[in-house]
């Protein structure tokens, strides 16, 4: 999940809107959207 939640940031940072990043990384660390999100906003 902490591999998620920093490619997630990356994404966003060069300029991904936040869906498509989160799309993005849950699928490419086999994460679900939600856990992620949750994650993401507890950060």
């Amino acid at each position: 999940m902490s591999q998620a939640l920093e490619y997630l940031r990356a994404l966003i940072a060069e300029g991904w809107e936040y869906p498509d990043a989160e799309y993005k990384a849950a699928r490419k660390f086999g994460v679900s959207a939600d856990e992620l999100r949750d994650e993401y906003d507890r950060a």
